[in-house]
């Protein structure tokens, strides 16, 4: 016995249509008439109660049914279909409205109407639309026909992926099966727009070879669509639909999708603040993929209708670490990267001026996303989070490793490192600068290199690190040389400390001034001597050192019996501030002799902490 009848006939040059008839008995109960005639062209397919009518400017309905198609990207929704994932289709049922309280739907008994060619494919699927109806077991009053005909499909039909597939027939059978009802006969009829077909399925092509379209791919798209006059309304609805669905584009969508419904449910402006960062983040992630940003300014619209995103009130550095994370928990089962090199730069620059600014904030963010990243997998068994996650705190384990050993370097006298220092920082230094290209240097050297309180022998320390570094990369040092020049600038640093205080005592005790080459030479033998006997040297103090001594000596004198006084009574910090870039003191050496200076003459530090507040 025949179940199913389908025929294929066109309208014009621009639209054709199938018709699926389904049932029991189907070729009994089939009724159809139609005309050739010049101002009266149509194909009419009737039952019993029922007529819907195919002609040159549109489709007429009179009858039970409705229409469904696949929803295109960025078309006006329904929340209800919004929220919900495996919503596929647009569902109309005949003369059916919504309420006062736009919540219940009301069913009536008026389903006639009519849809022009161009609205239908300018309000539902630019493609392909399907309408339909049913001749059920007996004749009832068309609104109940109606609810029958919704509850028993309604829930399905939204989700079959046969809509969007164009399977006539398999649509049929399932919307018979939930129905339900025996003796029902379908007539199912999908209407399609052949030019629009043509430019769909030709972006689609070039479109998914390689996620980009050529100039010369351009150029045949517009000759197809001046050929067809399609219009652009329709090529960009067509050209965002094509994208939202690679695979990997439709998870990113979706979930931004997802995030600005939960944003709009959970209602609280705190809630919508912390979820900025991650609608920020898929952006970011969707540059990367070339997804046009006007898919998800769509999103916007639809969902938001206007409202402004509210943001949090947090410094940059913290909001960009936010972003970055919530990467971590967005785009399941994509094979897109979740972290790349560009996102662990900004991550390093974050936890650096977090550090700078001394802002614990940071420090809490990680706390919270490892918690996150152990409960997912707790709950989930997902372990693709917590493992990136890993691979980021592998980073910052490294940072803080670095930041220890150069920091106790450079402010800490007498302090030196070993060759395992020296070879953990060769492989930091190469796991950083993989990220980019000279981020070793401006992570950690840089930074202490513009410390004002960096001293003479630690920024000598630390420029001779970073050569050294450098020179064993290129094969033209060994860990073992970088080493001894270490230790030999701390050896010097400790000297030069010793000198510097017995100078001083000796000077306080036995002389006056230096300013004669024979009173230098002597005071550098009796020191020196001293120094012997007591076993800090084995032979004559080095003359470059003493020299220094020496000479710091007389600018400290300088500047304590000229310049500070002057400074103290005009409250002249661009003179002091210049003094200590200019004389090569040590910063915080110079602020010993200001403490020193105010303690002596019983003068108020609060004046001096003016002074130097003026100079920042």
């Amino acid at each position: 016995m025949i179940r199913d009848i389908r025929l294929h006939g066109q309208v014009n040059n621009i639209i054709e249509f199938y018709a699926t008839i389904s049932g029991e008995n189907i070729d009994q109960r089939y009724f159809y008439t139609s005309s050739s005639e010049k101002d009266s062209n149509f194909d009419r397919f009737f039952a019993p109660g029922n007529e819907f009518i195919i002609s040159k400017d549109g489709v007429t309905y009179n009858c039970n049914g409705g229409s469904v198609c696949e929803y295109m990207f960025g078309v006006e929704q329904p929340f209800q279909d919004m929220v919900k994932k495996d919503v596929l289709n647009r569902l109309a049922i005949y003369g059916t409205y919504y309420g006062e309280d736009e919540e219940k739907l009301v069913f009536s008994n008026n389903t006639t109407g009519f849809d022009s060619y161009s609205q239908m494919f300018f309000d539902m699927h630019a493609v392909s639309n399907y309408y339909f109806f049913l001749q059920l077991d007996k004749i009832r009053e068309r609104k109940e026909e109606q609810e029958l005909i919704l509850k028993a499909i309604g829930k399905r039909i939204k989700r079959n992926t046969d809509v969007g597939d164009s399977n006539d027939v398999n649509l049929a059978q399932q919307i018979l099966k939930d129905v339900n009802i025996p003796g029902a006969a379908l007539f199912l009829f999908r209407i399609v727009n052949r030019p629009n077909q043509i430019y769909y399925e030709m972006f689609e092509k070039f479109y998914y070879e390689k996620k980009a379209i050529s100039e010369e791919e351009e150029k045949t798209l517009r000759e197809v669509a001046d050929k067809y006059d399609i219009d652009q309304y329709q090529q960009e609805r067509i050209k965002i639909d094509v994208m939202y669905k690679d695979h990997d584009n439709k998870t990113i969508i979706d979930e931004y999708k997802d995030v600005l419904i939960s944003m709009e449910q959970d209602g609280s402006e705190e809630g919508k603040a912390l979820i900025n960062p991650k609608l920020t983040r898929l952006r970011t992630l969707s540059v990367r993929n070339n997804i046009p940003l006007a898919l998800f300014d769509k999103l916007d619209n639809l969902i938001l209708k206007g409202k402004e995103i509210v943001k949090i009130d947090e410094p940059d550095y913290i909001l960009e670490t936010r972003e970055v994370l919530e990467g971590l928990f967005l785009m399941k089962g994509s094979d897109s990267e979740i972290i790349n090199n560009e996102d662990l730069h900004r991550l390093l620059i974050a936890k650096k001026t977090s550090v700078e600014m001394r802002d614990r904030t940071f420090e809490g963010i990680l706390l919270d996303t490892g918690r996150i990243c152990d409960e997912k997998m707790n709950k989930e068994n997902d372990t693709t989070a917590l493992e990136n996650f890993g691979y980021i705190v592998t980073f910052f384990d490294r940072y803080d490793a670095t930041s220890t050993i150069l920091s106790q370097l450079s402010f800490m006298e007498k302090d030196s490192i070993n060759e395992d220092q020296v070879r953990s920082l060769l492989g930091h230094k190469k796991a950083f600068d993989e990220l980019e290209n000279g981020l070793f240097r401006r992570l950690f050297f840089e930074p202490i290199m513009e410390n004002s309180y960096l001293a003479f022998y630690g920024r000598g320390k630390i420029t001779a690190l970073l050569r050294g570094l450098e020179q064993v990369e290129k094969g033209e040092s060994t860990l073992q040389k970088v080493v001894e020049g270490l230790k030999d600038l701390s050896r010097e640093e400790s000297l030069y400390n010793i000198i510097h205080n017995k100078v001083k005592d000796r000077i306080r005790t036995f002389y006056s001034e230096l300013n004669t080459k024979e009173e230098q030479t002597i005071l550098k033998r009796e020191v020196g001597r001293e120094l012997i006997k007591t076993g800090v040297i084995k032979e004559e103090i080095p003359a470059h050192i003493f020299d220094k001594v020496v000479m710091n000596i007389k600018k400290e004198a300088i500047y304590l019996q000229n310049l500070l006084p002057q400074i103290i009574n005009t409250t002249d910090s661009l003179l002091r501030e210049d003094f200590i870039i200019n004389s090569g003191l040590d910063r915080f050496y110079i602020e010993e002799l200001e403490r020193e200076y105010f303690r002596v003459n019983s003068l108020a530090e609060e004046d001096l902490n003016n002074i130097r507040k003026l100079a920042d």
